[in-house]
């Protein structure tokens, strides 16, 4: 009976040593290493919501995630990924009302560019050059007096994220937009944006994304999406619709194919 107890004695022992060299660096870890971890969880579910509404027209949804997003900043989870997400979420809704409100489409435009500017200053990666070049491009379209100054912008900071990596889909796709939309006389050009996107569809087979914390976009669906949109520049309306089908088919509810591309395909053939 007494060796019993003297046993139970150490084994008790060892577990409270053990909880103690264990959790001992947690309780002294600096506040701000721990509320600045990009693995913690509110992040991480961030990043979970943000990829199931990205390709949604969810107004209300998204609406939800920014307000959550801006509350996890306010909370000084002001990292990279904070200020990234951030701007993708006020990117998505300036897109959603684009064809509701230009003003309140090109305040989220430029509130995103904000964050994305934020989240380069956190971490330089040429994913945030990308979407601060996308930022400056769509407050360019909605702003004729800077459209030339805007521009230029954009096409300087795509041009330093090609740079910086020229095999990223993220990247690319951002510089296939940049260049189906510009007038060719200020360099754009449809055909090399459709080559673009088609080396995308090469590279996303590669499956190259290495951060588990990297958004889900510029996938196969939004590529396909993307040669619809040239198609329906282009006039071929047609081929517009296969690519759309295609684009379903990966996201059965891709807002922008369902309701900005179909629209623009039953105005232009009115």
């Amino acid at each position: 009976m007494i060796i019993y107890s003297i046993l139970i004695m150490i084994r008790n022992g060892f577990f409270k040593l053990f909880i103690i060299l264990h959790f001992l660096p947690i309780i002294f870890l600096p506040k701000d290493l721990i509320s600045k971890n990009p693995e913690n969880s509110e992040i991480k579910n961030l990043r979970d919501s943000i990829n199931v509404y990205y390709y949604s027209f969810d107004k209300k949804k998204l609406s939800n995630l920014l307000e959550i997003s801006d509350n996890l900043i306010k909370s000084d989870n002001s990292d990279y990924y904070s200020y990234y997400y951030n701007g993708i979420i006020r990117y998505c809704l300036g897109r959603v009302v684009y064809n509701e409100s230009r003003d309140l489409a090109y305040d989220y435009f430029d509130s995103s560019l904000d964050r994305f500017e934020k989240a380069f200053a956190n971490k330089e990666t040429p994913v945030a050059l990308a979407m601060i070049s996308a930022a400056y491009g769509k407050k360019s379209a909605l702003s004729p007096l800077k459209a030339i100054f805007l521009g230029q912008k954009a096409k300087n900071r795509i041009y330093d994220a090609y740079s910086s990596d020229s095999l990223n889909s993220k990247v690319l796709l951002v510089a296939a937009t940049h260049l189906m939309h510009i007038p060719g006389f200020y360099g754009g050009d449809k055909v090399k944006a459709r080559k673009i996107l088609m080396k995308c569809l090469e590279i996303n087979k590669k499956n190259m994304q290495t951060d588990s914390l990297e958004l889900n976009w510029a996938g196969d669906a939004e590529i396909y999406a993307y040669l619809a949109q040239i198609d329906i520049l282009e006039g071929k309306f047609d081929d517009a619709r296969q690519n759309m089908k295609k684009a379903l088919t990966i996201k059965p509810k891709y807002g922008f194919v369902m309701i900005d591309l179909e629209n623009q395909i039953k105005k232009a053939e009115k």
